[in-house]
């Protein structure tokens, strides 16, 4: 592994899959690197979880920087429009934003 930073890249052999995960084959199969390094260092990832990057680098295998999240947790911690809406305090017509879940707003318009 090339150290950089606290986080661990896989070698050049890796290869992105256009996503901005790494990917390695091993006996011609292929895996995520981060889920490998996670499942070596901690044990099998739990059904209905995925893999969350809490340094938010994808290419990142330092166990220390993954945890295993529901897909849900994982998209709010991250930095999509949903995620950065979840945590506004009030949408753009002055809703309150509800347990992370801003309240739709319907905009009349008059002509």
């Amino acid at each position: 592994m090339n150290v950089v930073g606290a986080c661990h890249e896989p070698p050049i052999e890796a290869w992105d899959n256009k996503n901005g995960y790494f990917r390695v084959t091993i006996a011609r199969q292929h895996f995520y690197a981060h889920r490998l390094a996670y499942e070596r260092a901690r044990g099998p990832i739990p059904d209905g979880l995925v893999i969350d990057h809490l340094c938010r680098n994808r290419w990142c295998c330092n166990p220390d920087h993954l945890e295993a999240v529901t897909n849900e947790e994982n998209i709010l911690r991250g930095f999509s429009p949903p995620a950065q809406n979840a945590r506004k305090a009030r949408c753009p017509n002055n809703h309150e934003n509800r347990d992370g879940v801003a309240a739709r707003s319907a905009v009349l318009r008059v002509e």
